[in-house]
């Protein structure tokens, strides 16, 4: 083979590869997991239980990525009814968190043919029964992952040590803190130059109390398996461990929360300051052919600039509603990181001064998002255009050089994630018909800790 021919092979090896969820090798599947000692018979072919499971299992992984990565719900009548339920780690994106629930539908569905079965993978669980266990007191029973590596013998204790104390941090930060989701990770230095890295989940459904306690059962059974080795893992039914001596979540969670779910509206409306959040953070997937209509078929007409992540449109909604599109372009390799980054970031946050993002859509090569039109386009068009310029006297841009401060203020001390946004600049700054200013572009920023006040990255990137 030539060498243009074997560097090339290799390249698509390494960057077409990207994982996500292992389908062939699940760390556990029960094929038979019974409830309060009841063990379950097995369905048979073409039987209403069979037909409920296919509808519930695709009705699973639909939702859980709209959902704060936890569904659970039921299909069927009497005997036949099948309750479900999945759990993505806390870390996973949407995309990650989707593909992995398909890949744990079809695990079960070849290696299982129980009334009530469970199956799990790194990024997720999914859970199915006929018997409705979502309120259930269940015995707790575990499983443990390790790794064969022990610790060198002069590390062991400092690591121990250091990994008891981290533990112990996260069980209070899941199970105290609603919104972490019941998701906690983490890091702690064990000597100068070497971390123990943590991760915590319980499910979102049981009691502060109860995941608290699950928790510490679980870190109680660190001996049992995993005392002395460089990472090990500790899986119960509501919740699960992780230790390593590297960093395994996601790379803007070191140190920091998971993306957490959306807070209550408060029960005094008159309370809420203007810069408060402001409802629900629940992200919708909206549907391709409805945007394609909305955008005349992404017509040039319609079309109102290109970026690095690729096209944007102006559409009408049925309603009324304008909104902006976001195209990704098929071969923007970058662009596929930053739209996730959009999804998982701006879908938590809400303010003002932040452009709002209404939803997206990821169908077959078409990845899209959907926020609120902003008539005005950006800060850029009206500083360096010759015509627009002098419409931005100094009491408007006062007025404008504030509301940016507010929305940075509100990412970094005020939301419930610590965003540093790494790309502002004037063309990345778009104001509405009232030339209030809102940020936009969240492509390249990073979620930091709560206390953190500084990071590195791994390439020079934003502005």
């Amino acid at each position: 083979m030539s060498p243009f021919l074997l560097y090339f092979s290799l390249f698509v090896l390494l960057f077409f590869h990207i994982p996500t969820c292992n389908a062939e090798n699940p760390l556990k599947v029960e094929c038979n997991n019974s409830y309060n000692g009841i063990t379950a018979a097995n369905y048979t072919n073409n039987s209403t239980f069979q037909t409920n499971l296919k509808i519930l299992l695709p009705s699973l992984s639909s939702n859980v990525s709209l959902i704060k990565g936890f569904y659970k719900t039921s299909i069927g009548q009497g005997l036949d009814t099948v309750y479900g339920l999945i759990l993505c780690r806390g870390d996973a994106t949407p995309v990650a968190c989707r593909n992995c629930t398909d890949f744990a539908s079809e695990g079960i569905l070849s290696r299982c043919k129980s009334r009530s079965s469970a199956i799990w993978y790194d990024l997720c669980q999914l859970q199915y029964s006929d018997t409705n266990f979502f309120n259930l007191s269940i015995t707790p029973w575990w499983f443990y992952v390790w790794s064969m590596n022990n610790m060198s013998s002069p590390e062991v204790e400092p690591f121990k040590a250091a990994r008891g104390d981290l533990m112990r941090d996260l069980a209070n930060k899941a199970a105290y803190q609603p919104w972490r989701g019941m998701f906690a990770t983490g890091e702690l230095n064990y000597s100068s130059t070497n971390n123990v890295y943590g991760l915590m989940q319980c499910k979102p459904d049981i009691s502060e109390a109860a995941c608290h306690g699950c928790l510490q059962d679980a870190i109680g059974l660190i001996p049992n398996c995993c005392d002395s080795t460089i990472g090990g893992r500790v899986i119960g039914e509501v919740c699960n461990l992780r230790f390593e001596d590297r960093s395994f979540f996601g790379e803007s969670l070191v140190g920091g929360p998971a993306p957490p779910p959306a807070l209550p509206p408060p029960t005094n409306p008159t309370n809420v300051g203007r810069d408060q959040l402001d409802g629900s953070a629940i992200l919708l997937h909206i549907d391709f052919e409805m945007i394609r209509v909305a955008t005349s078929d992404f017509s040039d007409e319609n079309k109102l600039g290109e970026g690095g992540f690729g096209a944007v449109y102006k559409g009408s909604l049925t309603d009324g509603k304008e909104i902006a599109v976001k195209r990704l372009s098929t071969n923007s390799c970058q662009g596929v990181k930053e739209f996730m980054n959009e999804v998982v970031l701006i879908s938590k946050l809400q303010h003002k001064n932040l452009v709002q993002l209404y939803g997206c859509c990821v169908e077959g090569q078409e990845k899209l998002l959907i926020y609120e039109y902003i008539p005005k386009g950006s800060l850029n068009y009206f500083l360096f255009d010759p015509d627009k310029r002098p419409s931005l006297d100094w009491k408007l841009r006062f007025k404008i050089i504030g509301g940016i401060a507010r929305g940075l203020l509100y990412l970094h001390e005020d939301s419930r994630l610590k965003i540093i946004h790494r790309d502002l600049k004037a063309s990345n700054i778009l104001l509405d018909a009232n030339m209030i200013p809102k940020i936009s572009d969240f492509g390249m920023a990073k979620i930091f800790g709560a206390d953190q006040t500084r990071g590195s990255a791994s390439r020079i990137a934003g502005t």
